[in-house]
């Protein structure tokens, strides 16, 4: 499994996600236009638990690295972004999939 990192910048932090941000990112990523091009589509609480249970199953198997993103400030989760496609053995991943 991938080491869990906390990056910190001057206005957000990306913290490990866990299922304890489900409720946070369901009050700001339900809306349907967040999801328009991707695809996957987070409608309700219960697509939450099964967007964040996926990230973490990826994170698991160390071929994703999610992050809930989270204001400095206020300490409000923004939504989630994540490292992915992680390839160890080739050093390279891709950054995004990001919601909310």
């Amino acid at each position: 499994m991938l080491s869990l990192i906390t990056l910190r910048g001057p206005k957000v932090r990306l913290e490990p996600l866990t299922m304890e941000h489900v409720d946070a990112l369901s009050s700001v990523g339900l809306d349907g236009a967040i999801w328009e091009y991707t695809p996957r589509v987070v409608r309700t609480t219960q697509d939450m638990q099964e967007y964040v249970s996926e990230a973490l199953d990826g994170q698991r198997r160390s071929h994703m690295l999610p992050f809930a993103i989270v204001i400095q400030e206020t300490r409000v989760v923004a939504g989630s972004t994540r490292f992915g496609n992680i390839d160890l053995t080739n050093r390279r991943m891709e950054i995004g999939s990001m919601s909310a």
